[in-house]
């Protein structure tokens, strides 16, 4: 990451997010796990504001650009063509994390 670092909470809802297809409220439940007794609602806004926190940003788009430079059928380059077309949610391949806790500079 090129500028300061993020806590490993957030970092972990920024991959999980590059992971899921680019569902926020499910990336911030993998990375705060107590957030799973909350209200939905709760959970949305507490994701929204988290993923539009100016650093978060940064790292997501750091993450992004990692995945589009990625060879083809890479965890990370299946979760940016995810996001590109727009399939929300989409589940990758069993085993995924333990491939992509590797990526990333943090």
């Amino acid at each position: 990451m090129g500028g300061m670092k993020l806590n490993a909470k957030r970092e972990k809802a920024c991959q999980a997010y590059m992971l899921n297809g680019g569902n926020k409220s499910s990336a911030y439940c993998e990375a705060y796990p107590t957030s799973r007794k909350r209200k939905n609602e709760t959970v949305n806004v507490r994701a929204c504001e988290l993923f539009n926190d100016s650093k978060v940003l940064v790292r997501v788009e750091e993450l992004e650009k990692q995945a589009r430079q990625m060879k083809p059928g890479t965890v990370f380059s299946k979760a940016s063509l995810l996001l590109k077309k727009g399939k929300v949610g989409a589940r990758l391949p069993q085993g995924s994390k333990s491939s992509w806790v590797k990526l990333g500079n943090y």
